[in-house]
């Protein structure tokens, strides 16, 4: 990670989320793993997870509300839904053999989208390279509903991935799903996608992990401006409400569909 407590925090966090006591050796243990993290990826100049930094904060403060409650909502009910197909994929009962035709005939079908409505980059990897893509010049003249689009794309993708036996990425996926939500409203909003970039991202590792420390400890590691780091957090606290909401919804609903 390029932010040294992330990888840290992280851990924790997970294990906190899995009902995993703390102690002494196990803080040590996500310490040293979280800085050598750190250090890899600072000293071979790595840039495996996309971090945006945000340079231009939000104009005023109906703005930056506005920021919050927009990226906030779109960015944790997306991660959110994404973070429940996922689990449902993953407990799918069926034959490996099966699972690897199926998951991998729907992952090809939605790489094949993919590539023709962004680029092949897109289709590819956890979601590095759509990122990328948002970032480029040429994607300037697109409308952003298509931004919106390839963020369900990739999440339909994560999870095929993860239903023919995959992993389907590890933190990157809910990163590259936030920051394409929110910069899909940024035109709308006013705001630079720098800003709607980084918040999404956060609110996507809060509403979608529902991992709100470790989104917290990202946006203040980044940086940026104050008024843009600010707007990032509110979206990081509006996703983490609402994606717990949007997760007890889908489990009632499975729930009720399945009793």
């Amino acid at each position: 990670m390029g932010v040294a407590l992330v990888g840290t925090v992280f851990m924790l966090e997970l294990g906190r989320r899995r009902r995993i006591p703390l102690s002494a050796p196990r803080v040590a243990a996500a310490l040293v793993g979280g800085l050598l993290g750190w250090a890899v990826n600072t000293v071979f100049r790595l840039d495996l997870i996309r971090l945006i930094v945000p340079n231009e904060p939000p104009a005023d403060v109906a703005q930056a509300i506005q920021t919050c409650l927009f990226v906030g909502v779109a960015s944790g009910v997306l991660t959110a839904v994404a973070g429940w197909a996922i689990h449902s994929a993953r407990d799918w009962r069926a034959g490996p053999w099966r699972r690897l035709m199926i998951g991998a005939a729907a992952m090809a079908a939605t790489s094949a989208v993919l590539f023709l409505v962004a680029d092949p980059g897109a289709g590819f990897g956890p979601g590095g390279g759509a990122i990328l893509w948002a970032e480029s010049p040429a994607r300037s003249s697109e409308p952003a509903m298509v931004l919106l689009l390839v963020a369900v794309l990739r999440a339909v993708a994560t999870t095929t991935a993860v239903a023919a036996g995959g992993c389907g990425g590890v933190f990157v996926p809910f990163l590259a799903i936030g920051d394409l939500a929110a910069r899909s409203f940024a035109p709308h909003l006013g705001i630079s996608s720098d800003l709607a970039g980084a918040s999404g991202a956060a609110a996507g590792i809060a509403g979608g992990y529902r991992l709100p420390w470790t989104a917290v400890v990202m946006v203040i590691g980044i940086g940026g401006p104050f008024a843009a780091v600010l707007t990032s957090l509110g979206s990081v606290l509006v996703a983490s409400v609402v994606g717990v909401l949007t997760a007890l919804a889908l489990h009632r609903l499975r729930k009720g569909a399945t009793g």
